[in-house]
């Protein structure tokens, strides 16, 4: 994507291990209400002159580089610091800053770093969940597994502009994508509905005859209508409702550049700290191959691009939690409940496919989105729909819940997500 002028870098996580930072698209040209540039980046990212003086308080200077350039700058006057400018909870001045900046510099809608309130990040925090083990925090930029993720990225696209390859490449396909090239799996998630892959699914297994798990939700009658068709609708979409908070504060911690911003960059010719030969060969062959006039030309997306919101985790991997609830509700097959966790990998993998994630990106998003259903569904059915009720009927679900629970980084690392009918899946 075409800047106009400079690119300006926003800071979006103070980290134990250094700084990381998130591109932000901005116009060196042009000033709106006598602000600068970097005064109007951050303003648009929510700092305010009252924010500034908590700020500085402890501010340390930038000595390590995370995927992407730091530069110390004071708060008057650049666009990035060393110092996370978003917090949570948020203040009122960047809550104020997010609701009425409503469009970026090439006039994209932002995305907001919270939904509904930071009340709802409380439990299931980010760095809880790190802390737990839940997911494996991403690596920065100068790193040989960055520069690995990267290449893998663009080869991706070498691949799917090129039509050379199968998906079964990359993962085993699942009857709901087994038609798709991979540029078909790429437009498949690019504006899907968040819930339209995981309701497909449940009307698949429908179909094929599927019920209810008896011993966590009953049944009146064999056509029982709304303990089924309406509490699976309901389920899809609190599933991908309640994994967004946390999804999205992970974002805005870690603050990852997609792959079209550093591939932009390092294109552009711009001073980017730690970037390996590799990264650079792979972006002048990819500009030497099929242009780069414009950054969103990087990914299967030249219409849009990227999100506006940072990479890491993947949305559409942490709303990819139908192999979690599923199997847990409803009385499945073993190979139904392979098949949920090859629709909820391909969904992950896709997006890769369309050069805005990187691997690491989907597998936390994953491990994420199955962590938070797998905490809350019980409250789900008991609050809401009044279900799970009796003892019995708990004791079922968490029993139900542990044993449906599994490693998504071992079931990728143990080549399952390629075939799952080796013996070393059976979990």
């Amino acid at each position: 994507m075409a800047f106009g002028g400079r690119v300006a870098l926003v800071l979006l996580a103070g980290l134990p291990f250094g700084a990381s930072l998130k591109v932000v698209r901005q116009d060196a040209d042009n000033s709106t209400n006598g602000l600068s540039s970097s005064q109007r980046g951050i303003q648009q990212m929510g700092i305010f002159e009252s924010d500034k003086n908590e700020l500085r308080k402890g501010r340390a200077t930038c000595t390590k580089c995370n995927f992407n350039k730091c530069t110390n700058g004071d708060l008057d006057t650049a666009a990035i610091s060393c110092k996370t400018p978003i917090v949570f909870p948020m203040t009122t001045n960047q809550r104020k800053g997010f609701t009425e900046a409503e469009w970026d510099e090439d006039g994209r809608v932002l995305t907001s770093p919270y939904v509904a309130g930071d009340a709802e990040l409380l439990d299931s925090s980010c760095q809880k969940l790190l802390r737990k083990g839940v997911f494996k925090r991403p690596e920065e930029l100068g790193s040989s597994s960055f520069s690995d993720e990267f290449v893998e990225v663009v080869n991706m696209q070498y691949a799917r502009l090129d039509n050379s390859k199968d998906l079964s490449e990359y993962f085993e396909v699942p009857a709901l994508f087994h038609a798709f090239s991979l540029e078909d799996a790429a437009q498949a998630v690019k504006a899907d509905f968040p819930s339209h892959w995981p309701t497909e699914l449940v009307i698949q297994f429908l179909g094929e005859g599927a019920k209810m798990n008896q011993e966590i939700i009953s049944h009146l009658t064999e056509g029982e209508f709304v303990n089924r068709h309406v509490l699976l609708a309901s389920i899809v979409g609190w599933a991908v409702r309640t994994v967004s908070p946390v999804a999205f504060e992970c974002k805005w911690y870690y603050g990852r550049a997609r792959p079209e911003e550093v591939a932009w960059r390092v294109h552009s010719g711009d001073d980017v700290c730690d970037i390996d030969d590799a990264i650079k060969e792979a972006v002048e062959g990819f500009v030497e191959t099929y242009g780069l006039e414009d950054q969103k030309k990087f990914s299967a997306y030249p219409d849009v691009g990227c999100p506006t919101h940072p990479s890491f985790p993947a949305m559409h991997s942490a709303a990819s939690s139908a192999s979690m609830f599923l199997p847990v509700v409803m009385d499945l097959t073993r190979e139904q409940e392979l098949e949920a966790r090859r629709l909820d990998y391909a969904v992950a993998a896709s997006r890769s496919l369309a050069g805005v994630h990187y691997h690491s990106d989907n597998l936390a998003g994953l491990a994420i989105g199955q962590e938070i259903v797998a905490e809350r569904l019980g409250d789900f059915l008991e609050d809401v729909f009044k279900l799970v009720l009796r003892p019995d009927q708990k004791k079922s679900l968490e029993k139900a819940i542990k044993a449906k629970q599994f490693d998504w980084y071992r079931w990728v690392e143990l080549g399952c997500h390629q075939d799952s009918s080796q013996s070393s899946c059976d979990f």
